[in-house]
């Protein structure tokens, strides 16, 4: 199952955004959402989760959805088409089209009494096609959503039973507040290890131990760290310098990518099943052959640069069939797109879009400089204001220098800040 088009009209400060892959380009693939604060990223992830885990278990969210309508507006609108790719089996009898289209609608309710609310609903032939596939109970029909906060622990308690009683609902909790931890990926892990245990042959310990392999020949983990044993109780990493190390005492960065890529698998298992897992898993190639949707918030959050460089990439050589719709700030998730989409600064009167040409280029296969020339992260990010007068006044000695006019004390300054200011001596003009 793949995204083809993804419309949001009027959440929170999104007046319009549409989301849409040709039908000459692959769905699967790394698709970088780019905004600065408050342009409405989260709500675009928020509006994809939402629409996955459906009207009827979004209500075990709890969330007051008048939160989610602009001021003077009465409705929001939430448009999904989904192509079903070969393993999604339908639920009940009837036709099984390949395209699916989906509305949702979050619209005020005038009440009597008590004050107006607002509900998520959806209905027509596309609330019918959702029951029946990304809503019903047969296999396939695999999408999980993560928050910026993805961590093992920290997570308000009370919201764990909706792992088990939404299950529509919880692969997309994280995406909806910073109060769920993603906990049961460690969990399921340690019960993998406690069925094998129990019996050798079972099928959860010829999922653990290909999903090690698979984790430690990947070189996902930066400076050589493997995941080195799991146990009933613990998952534990051997890192660069030899220690063995509980995963969930990790740095953010390890707990971020880890704790996502744990609870991928575990969903997987859900949607799937272990034997369809096991057989998807190619060990030798260090891929999983398994398609589906995985949104991502602020990818980039705790991750090193030179990991933020390696993060795309990885997870498009390691899940090629999985279609990756991500937000971030950073220059340098760009690197790995397929394609790369615009949110406007809030206030503004631009229309958001997809980048195209030149400007693509430039971020994909351009340095951080040229990207940040895009201005897609700001304007005049790139020096500080203490940096600009330094480079006015370098340009000022540069010009006296040409003239042959500097005394001895403007020659030592000459040569302190061209030091200082290495790239821009060679281009200050004399």
């Amino acid at each position: 199952m793949y995204v083809r088009r993804l419309a949001v009209t009027n959440v929170r400060s999104i007046r319009s955004f549409e989301f849409r892959v040709n039908f000459n380009e692959e769905c699967a693939g790394w698709h970088v959402i780019l905004g600065a604060n408050g342009a409405g990223k989260s709500s675009i992830i928020r509006s994809l989760a939402l629409a996955f885990a459906g009207p009827r278990e979004s209500v075990a969210l709890r969330q007051d959805w008048q939160n989610w309508l602009p001021r003077g507006h009465d409705q929001a609108k939430i448009n999904l088409q989904l192509v079903a790719g070969v393993n999604d089996i339908y639920t009940g009898k009837g036709r099984a089209n390949s395209r699916i289209d989906i509305d949702i609608e979050i619209r005020k309710v005038e009440r009597s009494f008590g004050g107006d609310i607002a509900e998520v609903v959806s209905g027509g032939a596309g609330k019918i096609v959702g029951e029946r596939s990304i809503w019903g109970t047969n296999p396939g029909w695999f999408s999980a959503s993560f928050g910026p906060f993805r961590r093992f622990s920290g997570g308000d308690a009370s919201l764990d039973r909706l792992f088990y009683s939404n299950p529509k609902l919880a692969p997309h909790l994280s995406a909806f507040g910073e109060d769920v931890a993603l906990t049961e990926g460690l969990r399921w892990l340690s019960d993998l290890k406690v069925r094998q245990l129990e019996n050798n042959y079972a099928i959860e310990g010829r999922l653990l131990d290909k999903l090690i392999e698979f984790l430690n020949g990947s070189k996902l983990l930066p400076h050589g760290s493997t995941v080195s044993e799991v146990t009933s109780d613990a998952v534990r990493i051997l890192d660069a310098s030899g220690a063995l190390v509980r995963v969930d005492q990790m740095s953010d960065g390890y707990r971020s990518v880890l704790s996502m890529i744990f609870e991928i698998f575990r969903l997987m298992t859900k949607s799937y099943g272990m034997e369809k897992v096991i057989s998807s898993l190619n060990v030798h190639d260090k891929c999983l052959e398994l398609d589906g949707v995985v949104a991502i918030d602020e990818v980039d959050t705790h991750l090193h640069p030179s990991w933020q460089k390696k993060i795309g990439l990885w997870f498009k050589s390691c899940f090629p069939r999985i279609q990756f719709i991500v937000s971030t700030h950073s220059p340098i998730i760009c690197q790995g797109a397929d394609s790369v989409w615009y949110l406007p600064n809030p206030g503004s009167n631009e229309l958001s879009r997809r980048i195209q040409g030149t400007e693509l280029s430039r971020l994909v296969y351009g340095s951080i400089m040229d990207a940040y020339g895009t201005e897609f992260f700001g304007v005049n990010v790139t020096r500080s204001e203490a940096s600009k007068e330094m480079l006015q006044e370098l340009a000022v000695l540069n010009r006296k220098s040409l003239r042959g006019e500097l005394s001895e004390e403007e020659q030592k300054r000459l040569l302190e800040l061209s030091t200082a200011l290495p790239t821009a001596s060679s281009t200050v003009a004399g």
